[in-house]
Parts: structure tokens; sequence; C-alpha cells
């Protein structure tokens, strides 16, 4: 369907919502985005109207939202030119039975974005701590603002504080 994209930012933007990741197939058949929870009912009841007689004519087949989601970032000025990061990244998580509901890398390449569910959370922080062999000291850093995170999420991680010392093999800039 022409301008799915175009009528879905122009809502998005009318709302003046914050839109925090963007994931999009490339026929443009699915289209997934995060904008802040304070954000995230009045978008998905201003899509629906937007996109009324589409949704009613079954040329759009649905529009919905997930609450219960958090993105996970994978940062490092190294990463960029370095092949196999991606790889080693999604390897990991598939390891540790992270399901990966949406993905998305700027064109820096120096930032792996992807969304997983609550409960996931700390298995993929884990996984991708331990594959980069990156070190944590004091708390994991949140957004609480901005982002759906759990609840118990700013409290120490002994998991992680225990298991890694040493230099990220992707030094951290």
């Amino acid at each position: 369907m022409p301008d799915v994209v175009g009528r879905t930012f122009s809502t998005t933007a009318q709302l003046r919502a914050e839109v925090l990741l963007i994931s999009q197939s490339s026929s443009q058949n699915d289209i997934c985005f995060i904008v802040a929870k304070a954000h995230a009912q009045e978008t998905l009841e201003a899509l629906r109207r937007e996109f009324a007689q589409d949704l009613t004519h079954q040329v759009v087949d649905h529009i919905t939202m997930d609450p219960n989601i958090a993105i996970v970032a994978v940062v490092g000025e190294n990463m960029r030119g370095t092949p196999g990061v991606a790889g080693r990244t999604f390897h990991c998580l598939g390891r540790e039975g992270v399901n990966i509901i949406a993905i998305a890398q700027g064109s820096s390449e120096t930032n792996i974005s992807f969304v997983v569910s609550d409960e996931s959370v700390k298995p993929a922080l884990l996984a991708t701590h331990r594959e980069f062999g990156l070190g944590v000291t004091g708390r994991l850093g949140t957004m609480k603002g901005k982002f759906t995170v759990p609840d118990d999420f700013d409290k120490p991680v002994p998991e992680i504080e225990d298991a890694f010392e040493g230099k990220s093999d992707l030094e951290k800039s």
C-alpha cells in the first residue's frame, strides 16, 4: 500500500510523539516503531483513526501496541567496519533463548538496537556483556523517563558484576 510510511509518521508527528526506534521490512508490509510510553496510547488511537478505512477494507491488517517491551542497544565506536558484530550479537542472544521482536541499525554502524520482551532484558544484557567481554561496575544505567523498563531494572545485577572483568574486545569509547 503506497504511502503507509508517510501517513504513519505524519500522524505520529502531529502528536509530537518522540519515535525512539524504527524497524521496517523492505517491502513496507510491516512497520514497527517505538514511542515513549507517555505517547503510546494516543499514537495507537490516532493511527487507527488515520487508517480506519484501510482497516475496514482489510488493506491494512492490524495496528497493535505492546507495552511490555524494551529496547536494548549494543553501542561502540569500534563497531564501525568490524565484520561479525551483528552476527555475534544475535548468535549469543539465540543461544540464551532471547527472542528478538525488531532490529534497527543506523548508517553510522556504531549502534545495533533491538527490541525484546520485558522479561528478556536481563538475559539479553547478560548474553551481550558476556559475548563482548564487557566488565560492568556499579548499577546498569536506565532511562526510565523514556523507555519502558522492568521495575527492578535499576537494581545491581550481580551476575554481570561478578562474572565479567577486564576490557572489551571492542574497546569502549
